[in-house]
């Protein structure tokens, strides 16, 4: 099969790269409204198998920034 143009393979030094970059101040607003466009819910039967992995990776960008809100607000708290 021959390699997507579109994806970027990263390797282990760039993700050790990517973990220690710092994500700026999240509003709770801009979280809850990127969990409300991208819902982590059940796909439609109706989606193709790369739409399903499209939508799975929005869910779980909108997860991660909804764990790095709680991190910057407990590292407020201290």
């Amino acid at each position: 099969m021959p390699e997507d143009p579109k994806v970027k393979v990263i390797s282990g030094e760039d993700l050790a790269e990517l973990k220690n970059t710092k994500v700026p101040n999240l509003s709770e607003k801009m979280v809850e409204a990127l969990e409300r466009l991208f819902p982590n819910r059940c796909p439609k039967l109706d989606l193709t198998d790369r739409e399903v992995w499209f939508k799975a990776g929005q869910a779980s960008v909108a997860e991660f920034l909804r764990a790095e809100y709680k991190r910057q607000l407990e590292e407020h708290e201290v």
